[in-house]
């Protein structure tokens, strides 16, 4: 399971953590069972700049469907707001992820993520390797499920002095440039290089020639990503 809030909003997106909100968390974080918490994604469309929202579902913080705010070190530096906001999280994305679809039939959707030690701006990929329409083809950058893991750790040991176990709790690709990315149902297809179970599925299904332009096509992108991985 995870939320969508299908609705065009700033950035950052409201509402803002306030000072009721933030003593609401702390006091059910500190009373929650000392057990594994497990966390959400939740995703807003129309953003210009790269967001999750961290739900947790043993929370009983209504007020707003998320509580943490996971953003760029960028955009938590240039944006105010952010500053003085304890519930938000400045992280470096980590991760490139491929999606590659077909708009004559919607049943058809693939996805290869790349870890980096940091996302490029832009990257070049032979038009040899793209394929044609009725293809098409979408680079996102993100955060790995691991890496916001770890912040929100850092988190709970900076500002409540425990150490807390997280998971998440759904796998979920986020909007548009802002990828949390699936770190179970996915199979190695290189040195780590990850094809998503059912995008493996879908390829070893299709045409040989299909496949073909496919797995060129993320070789390309693996080759292009190599001097930021």
């Amino acid at each position: 399971m995870h939320c969508t809030m299908e609705q065009a909003t700033p950035f950052p997106p409201a509402p803002r953590a306030w000072r009721e909100f933030v003593d609401e968390v702390l006091h059910d974080l500190v009373e929650a069972p000392a057990v594994e918490l497990a966390w959400e994604p939740v995703h807003l469309l129309g953003l210009d700049s790269p967001w999750v929202g961290v739900r947790v579902p043993e929370l009983h913080t209504h007020a707003r469907g998320w509580v943490w705010d996971v953003v760029t070190p960028e955009d938590h530096e240039r944006e105010r707001s952010l500053h003085d906001d304890p519930l938000a999280l400045a992280v470096a994305q980590d991760t490139m992820v491929l999606d590659v679809h077909r708009d004559d039939d919607a049943t058809v959707s693939l996805r290869l993520q790349v870890p980096v030690r940091e996302v490029p701006w832009r990257i070049d990929v032979p038009s040899s390797a793209v394929p044609p329409s009725p293809w098409r083809v979408e680079l996102s950058t993100g955060w790995t499920s691991a890496s916001i893991d770890d912040a929100i750790s850092r988190w709970y040991t900076s500002r409540l002095g425990v150490h807390r176990c997280l998971r998440t709790g759904s796998t979920t690709a986020v909007r548009r440039r802002s990828r949390v990315a699936d770190d179970d149902n996915r199979f190695l297809v290189g040195d780590g290089l990850y094809a998503e179970g059912a995008s493996m599925d879908v390829l070893l299904q299709m045409a040989p020639a299909d496949a073909a332009r496919i797995t060129t096509l993320f070789g390309a992108v693996i080759e292009a990503l190599a001097p930021w991985r």
